[in-house]
């Protein structure tokens, strides 16, 4: 099958003005047909000798469907076979053929759909394309040398041919719904090749293949980085809540029996699950003009819960705050406290950002009497996203009124809001972030994953603004990027490795994630943190972070499983189940030393996993 497919490769790409399929440059040609479970890429006027990356995209997931590697040949020719197995709408995916620096060499925004039968001496027939390119109604038979053979799709299928190839060597256009040819002598196998027709505005397949492919929507993550396990928040009743309003501020005061009775059954709902924890919520859905809330809890009930390690979380619709114990432990100490938040504008109170940095939200204030210390617990700020910022870009920053400063404390988006984890109450704000490094091309496969991933501050670049996509991902800088992602704080480095010194930026990241057992050395005491983490390293990490159900059956596809060590076999079905990492092509490619771009992807997905 892939010898016939590269025989109809060469014949498209003489004629490639028959099939008109976008091209990189005027002197380089690239076409891509599609037929059982391959995408067959050829093309013309490349550079001999050097390798590039073939990527299928699916642009209705915004994911990398398969992915290979082809090397140009003496006369600057590429083939490359993609596995993508059944595709379901074809006209979803996109091919890209990407330089060895990442930048990209060509497209192909439309995959061209092959069906093939084979056609014997005998009796005539009608050989059909059904609904939606799907082979059905077909009728083969056998049929006589030098009878009239009709090729046709069907009326409402929206697709028509752009020809036929014969074993012959010979192509025929036939730029129409259906076309018909005089049968030759012998056993002919009959390549039919249609495309969908343009049909303008009334084509959502066309539509879909016009319009610009959506950004991926950052997931939900119910833990959002923080280390709460399995919460159990439990309403206080809201028959004890007294809410008023006066001008452009509200009161909030709550009941202590009210307090103390939630706190009791959250008690118990928590000892029923493993690593529970305690949460009484207090909720109020407070008007849009409101700028300024004030919460008075009587100081007993907040003693109560401190003592009790119960968290309380308010919520007032544009914002939720979670209080740790500790943090209500540090309250100060009265008949009552008194929690203040506003919302502040970060037109009026931000000078000057940084270069790529915007705000797109209102921001808030937390004012508690904790001043500017930290508690030595967690307060998780969830703001409201309303606007249609680019959640890939967006992060929650402290700002430093003193210093002018601002700190990064979260990016993630839980139940539809931006979340961030801080230590103490202060001034916080929505800021979209693009950073732009000097060798990296917008647009390009990997932009989004490195744009989002800068943006949210788990990988950066280098002193000379570049981020050197193309060099290995070394096993020192994807530990810290990884602390990044799972939200690990870093720890004290208790020198488990001999190659590792406390003064290395890795060291604390490391250390987190050792004991947390995600990461480990390579033996003899080393981790060897200069040297390119391989692809089998990182499924190893991932079977140890992922919670997907996968079996070694699952891969059993690919055809270097042998080349897989088995300390990374179970981490590599978890990976390719919750596509974390996509083979490339039918190979997983264990061995293989991973670039700093394809790190971007892998971490991408796993903080929006």
């Amino acid at each position: 099958m892939l010898k016939r497919i590269l025989t109809i490769m060469t014949v498209l790409l003489v004629c490639l003005t028959l099939l008109p399929l976008p091209a990189a440059a005027s002197s380089r040609s690239i076409a891509a047909v599609y037929a059982e479970g391959v995408v067959a890429v050829s093309g013309a006027g490349f550079t001999s000798g050097v390798s590039y990356t073939v990527r299928v995209v699916d642009r209705a997931q915004s994911i990398i469907k398969a992915m290979g590697q082809t090397t140009a040949d003496g006369s600057g020719g590429i083939v490359a076979y993609i596995t993508i197995g059944n595709p379901g709408v074809l006209s979803n995916y996109e091919v890209y053929v990407n330089n060895p620096d990442g930048t990209c060499a060509g497209t192909v925004k439309q995959i061209t759909l092959l069906y093939t039968a084979t056609i014997k001496a005998g009796i005539g027939g009608t050989i059909q394309v059904g609904n939606n390119g799907t082979p059905t109604d077909i009728l083969i038979g056998s049929y006589a040398a030098g009878e009239i053979i009709k090729l046709q799709a069907n009326a409402n299928s929206g697709y028509k041919f752009k020809g036929w190839l014969s074993n012959n060597g010979t192509f025929t256009d036939a730029d129409n719904a259906s076309t018909t040819f005089k049968m030759p002598s012998g056993n002919t196998v009959i390549t039919a090749n249609f495309v969908r027709i343009s049909t303008g505005s009334t084509d959502k397949d066309e539509r879909d293949r016009k319009r610009k492919p959506k950004k991926p929507a950052i997931l939900d993550d119910t833990t959002g980085g923080s280390t709460d396990g399995q919460s159990n928040v439990v309403a206080v009743d809201a028959g004890a809540i007294d809410v008023s309003h006066s001008d452009n501020a509200s009161s909030i005061t709550v009941r202590a029996d009210a307090i103390a009775a939630a706190a009791q059954m959250s008690l118990q709902q928590a000892a029923s699950v493993d690593n529970g924890t305690a949460i009484i919520g207090l909720n109020s859905q407070i008007p849009a003009n409101i700028s300024e809330v004030v919460i008075a809890l009587p100081g007993s009930a907040v003693t109560h819960l401190a003592q009790n390690r119960v968290a309380l979380q308010i919520s007032l619709g544009f914002v939720s705050i979670r209080l740790s114990p500790e943090v209500l432990g540090s309250l100060p100490n009265g008949e009552n406290v008194r929690l203040t938040i506003r919302r502040a504008d970060p037109e009026k109170e931000l000078d000057e950002l940084p270069v790529g940095m915007n705000p797109v939200e209102k921001g808030v204030e937390l004012d508690f009497g904790l001043g500017g210390g930290n508690t030595g617990g967690s307060i998780i700020i969830d703001i409201s996203i309303e606007s249609d910022a680019d959640r890939d870009l967006i992060g929650l920053y402290h700002y430093n009124e003193s210093t002018g400063e601002l700190a990064f404390i979260g990016g993630r988006i839980v139940d539809g809001m931006l979340r961030g984890v801080t230590g103490h109450n202060s001034k916080y704000f929505v800021l979209e972030y693009h950073k732009q490094f000097d060798d990296t091309k917008a647009n390009s496969w990997y932009s989004r994953y490195v744009d989002s991933m800068a943006a949210k501050h788990v990988l950066s670049g280098y002193p000379d603004n570049t981020f050197r996509g193309m060099a290995n991902m070394t096993r020192g800088e994807f530990a810290v990027a990884l602390a990044n992602v799972l939200g690990l704080k870093n720890t004290s480095y208790k020198g488990v490795f001999d190659d590792i010194k406390d003064s290395d930026y890795y060291a604390g990241a490391l250390q987190s994630l050792y004991e947390a057992g995600i990461m480990k050395g390579i033996g003899d005491n080393s981790f060897m943190p200069k040297e390119g983490i391989t692809r089998e390293e990182i499924f190893a990490i991932i079977g140890r972070i992922s919670g997907a159900n996968a079996d070694i059956k699952q891969i059993q596809s690919y055809e270097d499983l042998e080349e897989l060590s088995e300390w990374a076999a179970d981490g590599a079905a978890k990976a390719v189940v919750d596509r974390i990492i996509i083979g490339e092509g039918n190979r997983l490619n264990p061995k293989a030393k991973l670039s700093r771009y394809e790190a971007a992807a892998i971490l991408y997905r796993l903080f929006n996993k």
